[in-house]
C-alpha cells in the first residue's frame, strides 16, 4: 500500500504493512515511523500536513513582508488541500474521530490565517475589515470540486485576485 501527500510531493511517504499489522513508513530522508494501525497512520499523515501548513504562518514573518507571507501561505493552503484530497476518502472511512479532526484542523488554520492577516493588515498591505473566517471560507471555495488536471494552477490564479483584492485601498 502507499499514501502520499501528494503526487508532486518531497515529502511523500511509503508505507508498508500486512493486514492486521503495524504500519512503518519510510520517508524520501531515510527516517521511518511506526504506527500501530492503517488508521493512525492516515490520521498521522494528515495532522503532520496540517503542521507543514499552520508552522510556517509565523515564520514567514521572518523571511517576508507581511502581504507577501500571507499571499505565500494561501499559496501553501493549495497544497494542502491536495492532500486533504487524497486522503479525504480514508480519513471519513477510517477515522472514528474524523470531526473532532476537521474542528482541529479549522482552529489550527484559522489562527494562523488570523496572524498572517493582522500582520499584513498592521502593515498596511491588506484592508483591515477582512474577516479571517471569510478569508479562509474564500480559499476553500477555491479548492472545493473539480479535482481534474489544472485544478491547482486554477486555484492560485484565484489566490493572485483575492490577494489584488485584499490591498489597502488608498
Amino acid at each position: 500500500m502507499s499514501y502520499g501527500y501528494s503526487e508532486h510531493s518531497p515529502r511523500t511517504p511509503r508505507a508498508v504493512s500486512q493486514r492486521g499489522k503495524p504500519v512503518a513508513i519510510r520517508c524520501d530522508q531515510g527516517t521511518e515511523f511506526h504506527f500501530p494501525t492503517r488508521d493512525a497512520l492516515i490520521e498521522g499523515v494528515y495532522r503532520r500536513e496540517l503542521e507543514y501548513l499552520a508552522d510556517p504562518a509565523k515564520q514567514l514573518d521572518d523571511v517576508l513582508a507581511p502581504g507577501e507571507a500571507l499571499h505565500k501561505w494561501m499559496r501553501l493552503f493549495v497544497g494542502y488541500i491536495a492532500t486533504k484530497k487524497v486522503l479525504a476518502s480514508a480519513l471519513c472511512s477510517t477515522i472514528s474521530g474524523a470531526s473532532e479532526l476537521a474542528a482541529s484542523s479549522r482552529v489550527q488554520l484559522l489562527e494562523a490565517i488570523t496572524h498572517l492577516l493582522h500582520r499584513a493588515a498592521a502593515a498596511g498591505d491588506t484592508r483591515s475589515d477582512v474577516d479571517p473566517g471569510d478569508l479562509l471560507r474564500a480559499l476553500a471555495g477555491f479548492t472545493y470540486g473539480d479535482i481534474g488536471p489544472g485544478w491547482e494552477p486554477s486555484a492560485n490564479r484565484l489566490i493572485d485576485l483575492l490577494m489584488d483584492g485584499l490591498r489597502s485601498r488608498s
